[in-house]
C-alpha cells in the first residue's frame, strides 16, 4: 500500500495506521535522516550558544567574579532557551506550509464558506470515498475502516468556531455511533481545543490549513481552486523583517555580534559596544529561532 494512502488514514484509523505509516514514511527518508539530524544538532549547539554568549555578557558585567558568572550565565541560558522552545512550538504549526500552501488552504476554505455545507459535504465525500464506503448524510459523513466508525463534519463559516459549535457537531453525529469525530472549519477558539480533550467520543479539530495538509494533500484530492482570496502586498516593513530575521542572516549576525564583543575589550567605554552586540546576538537568536520566515517540509505530519 502507498505511503501517501497510509498517511491519510493514520488521522482515520487507530494506532496500528499510525505506527505503520511512521514506518513507511521513514523507509522512505532514510537516506536523509543522518545528515537532517545532524544539521538539526548543529543547529540547536550554535543557538544555545548564542543565547549564553548574550547572557555572560551581562552577567559578567555584573558579576566580576567568573565561575559565579559562568554558573548565572548557564542558568539564565537554559530558562531563555525553554522559553524561545516554548515560543517556537506554539508557531511551528505553520511551519510546515509554504506560502503557497497557506494561500491555497486558505481558497479552499474561502470555497466550502461560500459554497455552503453541501459543496463540502460532496467534496469530502468523494475524499473519504477514495478508501472507504462512505455513507453520506446531509450534515455529516461516517464510515466503518473495519475497526470503529468514524464520522466526518465539515463545519465552514466565517468565523472560529466555539464549543457549542463542537457540542452541535457531536450531536448531530450520535446516532452513528461513532468511536472518533472529525470536525473540519476554518479555524477553532483556543478554548474548544482543550474542552474537545475533555469529550467522551475521540474528537479531532482540523482548522483550514490541517485539513489541507492532513487530508488534502495525502490523498492528492482538492477541490477547485475558487474563489481566490486577493493577497495584499507586503509592506516595506515587513520585507524588512522577512530579510532581516531570515535564517541565512543569523550567521551574519552572530559574527558581527562577537566581533563588537572583542572590541570592547579595547575601548574605554565598553558599555556601548556590548548594548549593540547584544542587539546582534538577538537578532541572531531571532533569526534561528523565529518560524514565520524559516518554513520546513514536514517529517510526519501525523
Amino acid at each position: 500500500m502507498p505511503a501517501v494512502i497510509l498517511a491519510t488514514q493514520s488521522i482515520l484509523s487507530p494506532n496500528r495506521a499510525v505506527v505503520k505509516s511512521k514506518m513507511i514514511i521513514f523507509c522512505k527518508n532514510v537516506n536523509n535522516c543522518p545528515m537532517k539530524t545532524f544539521n538539526s544538532v548543529i543547529s540547536n549547539i550554535f543557538r544555545v550558544g548564542l543565547v549564553y554568549l548574550l547572557a555572560f555578557i551581562w552577567v559578567r558585567f555584573y558579576e566580576r567574579n567568573l565561575y559565579f558568572a559562568v554558573l548565572y550565565s548557564a542558568i539564565v541560558a537554559i530558562i531563555l532557551c525553554v522559553l524561545l522552545n516554548m515560543i517556537s512550538q506554539k508557531k511551528a504549526d505553520r511551519a510546515t506550509l509554504k506560502a503557497s500552501e497557506v494561500k491555497r488552504a486558505q481558497n479552499f476554505a474561502a470555497g466550502f464558506v461560500f459554497g455552503g455545507k453541501a459543496s463540502a459535504i460532496n467534496f469530502f465525500n468523494k475524499l473519504f470515498s477514495k478508501q472507504f464506503s462512505v455513507n453520506k448524510k446531509t450534515n455529516f459523513l461516517w464510515w466503518n475502516n473495519g475497526e470503529e466508525i468514524i464520522a466526518f463534519v465539515p463545519m465552514f463559516i466565517a468565523e472560529k468556531l466555539k464549543i457549542r459549535d463542537v457540542i452541535a457537531a457531536h450531536n448531530q453525529v450520535l446516532a452513528a455511533k461513532p468511536a472518533k469525530i472529525i470536525i473540519a472549519g476554518v479555524a477553532f477558539e483556543r478554548e474548544t481545543y482543550e474542552f474537545a480533550k475533555a469529550a467522551p467520543i475521540k474528537i479531532v479539530l482540523l482548522d483550514q490549513f490541517d485539513t489541507y495538509e492532513k487530508l488534502m494533500k495525502p490523498s492528492d484530492v482538492f477541490p477547485d481552486e475558487k474563489p481566490e482570496i486577493s493577497a495584499a502586498a507586503p509592506s516595506r516593513w515587513a520585507l524588512f523583517w522577512a530579510n532581516a530575521l531570515s535564517r541565512k542572516r543569523a550567521k551574519a549576525w552572530a559574527f558581527s555580534g562577537i566581533l563588537l564583543i572583542f572590541s570592547s575589550f579595547f575601548v574605554r567605554i565598553s558599555v556601548f559596544y556590548l548594548i549593540i552586540s547584544s542587539f546582534m546576538l538577538i537578532m541572531a537568536i531571532l533569526a534561528y529561532s523565529n518560524t514565520k520566515y524559516n518554513t520546513s517540509a514536514p517529517e510526519n505530519i501525523f
